[in-house]
């Protein structure tokens, strides 16, 4: 196959390169690096503790903290993980909790 042009110093115009595969590399098959190539890539840091979704009134609290709903004015407070997220009426329609990046009280 045609692969992008190669530019050469030497030449005055560009000219085609064909690549083509001369052998099959089977040792990613598995999902694993090879040992010798694992020094290549740079170390991958652990995902950070993602945010938890936000939560309908009637779920379960997925995580233990502080929580708001924007259905309720003044709303934010601390659930633990497991208790079920209260449901109230609300002009403002579903009663969605919302984790609150501010964790402290």
């Amino acid at each position: 196959t045609c692969a992008l042009n190669y530019y050469d110093e030497e030449r005055d115009k560009p000219w085609p390169v064909t690549w083509r595969l001369i052998w099959k590399d089977e040792r990613y098959l598995d999902g694993t690096i090879p040992e010798e190539e694992a020094q290549y890539l740079a170390p991958v840091e652990p995902a950070a503790d993602a945010r938890p979704p936000s939560t309908p009134a009637g779920q379960p609290c997925p995580r233990t903290g502080w929580w708001f709903t924007p259905a309720k004015a003044n709303s934010r407070r601390h659930f633990k993980a497991g208790e079920v997220m209260p449901d109230f009426p609300s002009d403002w329609g579903q009663v969605i909790w919302q984790w609150d990046e501010q964790q402290g009280d």
